[in-house]
């Protein structure tokens, strides 16, 4: 494991993260019993309020949650910089998030008059807890850091962070009768992609810089890619929010917008073939779930980007009236759900091993007390949600499609997730007992 310009002395405890990562999954059981009982509707339309809830239930209430949280233990070790205050900042901005989201979740469904003071609520939570945290990760990405690539995109990302914040108060300020931009569905298309091309997609590419070498004894990524590659999306972004707004017909925005989105994915496509031969040239050649993870991402990645090249002649009709939303459920699930699984499986017993690790050197017995990483999370269970979150993968896609199975994920999703939560509640249970011993043991000697 490479852990050369790291700086652990300065990580923050470890409830920081772990209640974004607990509340995440959390979320996501919910949104599985929603599904369920909303029925086939939702899945008729990407407009349908219900839809609305289940979207934001991915894209807010877990992909964003676990990224905030990662953030807060990533930020720290890799450029060196503590957040001031960081338990207190990081509490603060869980609870208005996590409240922000399950809110607005609840609101798109819900009937008025309810619905107005449930969406006032939501804005002023959402808009009040991405604003300090905002602050505080941009008061870090301002200091003179080290590993120049990764905070670069990680700089990048959170600039991305800030303008889907500020389209999504927009657009919600506009259901509150509040008009400061017009209501074409531009707006909301610029939304998506600031948000999943920018923040989600632009944070995984910067982290990988650093995870893959350093997890997997892997060669760093070339520095033609590395230095390059968050500027040629943020370029990218910058053309499609042009060619968004100064349309003629800027009500339909599809057609506008298909170039710079398909460079987009084509760029993304290069990222996903270097990551594969980084992958494929690691000195250490064992199995991994996390790696499958990664390949799964890759190759998931290769398979959209075929099928939005392809023309609608070569496609059934029934999937052509579905293709943007098959597209973007497969993007979601099979890329972003994908690479943040297999993150959290390393993530999860690497913190908690590290954390325990630091403790033991203030009192070298305590090395008795010190568990395996495998211990802490084991191989076996990390295969199992792999194999869970590929089936539940596969029903979403058919779902799109054939909405009458929208039990199916709504099942198999839940399944997925209580997995996912499961191992999260084991890790922290062994951590915990494992403090708590080494503690036992201070005292004792102390």
């Amino acid at each position: 494991m490479k852990l050369s310009g790291l700086s652990f002395s300065v990580m923050p405890p470890l409830t920081v993260p772990f209640r974004y990562f607990i509340s995440a999954a959390l979320m996501v059981i919910l949104l599985a019993g929603f599904i369920f009982f909303a029925g086939p509707d939702p899945w008729l339309s990407r407009w349908h309020p219900a839809m609305l809830t289940i979207t934001h239930g991915f894209t807010l209430g877990f992909i964003t949650t676990v990224m905030m949280g990662a953030l807060l233990q990533l930020l720290p070790v890799v450029g060196g910089v503590g957040i001031p205050k960081v338990r207190l900042l990081g509490g603060a901005c869980h609870v208005l998030h996590v409240c922000g989201s399950v809110i607005l979740m609840l609101a798109f469904v819900w009937s008025q008059p309810q619905q107005l003071l449930l969406m006032q609520t939501a804005l002023a939570l959402l808009l009040t807890g991405f604003c300090l945290y905002l602050v505080a990760v941009t008061w870090v990405l301002a200091q003179k850091l080290s590993q120049g690539a990764t905070i670069n995109a990680i700089r990048l990302a959170v600039l991305a962070l800030a303008v889907t914040v500020i389209l999504g108060g927009l657009l919600l300020s506009r259901n509150l009768g509040i008009e400061f931009i017009p209501g074409h569905k531009v707006y909301t298309n610029l939304h998506v992609f600031a948000g999943l091309a920018g923040w989600v997609a632009m944070l995984i590419i910067g982290v990988s810089f650093q995870v893959i070498p350093m997890f997997h004894v892997a060669p760093d990524f070339p520095k033609w890619l590395s230095r390059s590659f968050p500027l040629l999306i943020l370029t990218l972004l910058f053309w499609l929010f042009w060619r968004g707004l100064n349309s003629p017909n800027i009500g339909e925005s599809s057609g506008v917008l298909s170039e710079p989105v398909l460079l987009l994915l084509l760029l993304n496509c290069l990222f996903a073939a270097v990551l594969l031969r980084v992958i494929a040239r690691r000195k250490r050649k064992v199995p991994d779930n996390t790696l499958d993870y990664w390949r799964l991402s890759a190759v998931s990645l290769f398979v959209i980007t075929a099928v939005f090249l392809m023309p609608e002649d070569a496609l059934p009709e029934l999937f052509n009236s579905k293709k943007h939303m098959w597209l973007m459920a497969a993007y979601l699930y099979f890329y972003v759900l994908s690479v943040i699984q297999g993150l959290l499986l390393k993530i999860l017993p690497f913190l908690s091993y590290n954390h325990l690790q630091q403790q033991c050197l203030m009192n070298f017995q305590a090395m008795q007390y010190l568990p395996n990483m495998h211990e802490l999370l084991p191989k076996k269970y990390g295969r199992l949600l792999f194999i869970s979150h590929i089936l539940s993968g596969l029903s979403l896609l058919v779902t799109v499609l054939y909405p009458a199975f929208y039990w199916l994920f709504a099942l198999l999703l839940l399944i997925e997730f209580c997995g996912l939560f499961y191992l999260m509640l084991k890790t922290l249970v062994l951590y915990l007992g494992c403090k708590s011993k080494m503690a036992e043991l201070e005292l004792a000697n102390g």
